[in-house]
């Protein structure tokens, strides 16, 4: 996406707190859709036959509702990375927001520089899209029990069912998928998945593996080796 205008959504019901951050990411690039509830943010992602945003930039409270509920919501529907923005710093606000299917959860106060930093790490490792690139026919579907993966157009199916998956949890079922039996340590994962924008919390990988096991059902593809990491089971 460079050279391109990156599309973000915030959602933030502070209008004039939020002035010096849409100023200082439109001198960065983007173009900013400033939106003041849940439910605008909801119409705004969600309406539309196509995305039409990069990311989403969601403040946990909202007027209306709090942006939890959005997030939730806006994951059951499209694959846009979201990072929530809360004053709510604590590990349980976190936890949740991650298990909720949020990408990222930045606490305040932060630097705008730092969310900066947050969305190029995101958008260096997603298509930016929101949508399935298309099949380049370069890698075969990976078939592990129930669950199918295509891997060009980064699509899982379970028993005829589509996931929608966080591009996280994508990016930890296709590295344990490609290599079924092998155990693959929590370093090494959260280095393949997280890159340089490792999380905070030391509970953020065992966050998202619970949240995309609740997402895989009863499969149980994704075993835990105690003291080590994770496999996906073998075919």
């Amino acid at each position: 996406m460079e050279g391109t205008m990156t599309r973000l959504l915030l959602a933030d019901g502070a209008i004039a707190e939020s002035i010096g951050l849409r100023n200082f990411l439109s001198r960065h690039g983007f173009h900013i859709r400033h939106v003041h509830t849940a439910q605008e943010a909801c119409a705004a992602v969600l309406t539309g036959k196509s995305p039409s945003f990069d990311v989403v930039v969601l403040e946990a409270i909202l007027p209306d509702y709090d942006g939890f509920k959005v997030c939730a919501r806006l994951r059951k529907h499209t694959d846009i990375p979201v990072i929530m923005v809360s004053a709510r710093s604590d590990p349980k606000s976190r936890i949740r927001g991650l298990y909720l299917g949020a990408d990222d959860y930045v606490a305040k106060p932060f630097h705008a520089a730092e969310l900066l930093a947050r969305i190029h790490a995101i958008k260096r490792r997603t298509t930016g899209s929101g949508s399935l690139p298309p099949s380049t026919g370069t890698e075969k579907t990976l078939d592990i029990g129930p669950v199918s993966i295509d891997p060009a157009r980064r699509r899982v199916i379970i028993s005829g069912r589509a996931l929608h998956l966080t591009y996280k949890e994508y990016e930890m079922l296709i590295l344990m998928a490609r290599h079924p039996g092998i155990v693959f340590r929590r370093d090494h994962i959260l280095s393949a998945v997280w890159g340089d924008a490792l999380p905070g919390s030391s509970r953020t990988l065992e966050v998202h593996i619970a949240n995309l096991r609740a997402k895989l059902g009863e499969s149980d593809i994704i075993q835990t080796i105690r003291g080590v990491g994770y496999r996906v089971t073998g075919p």
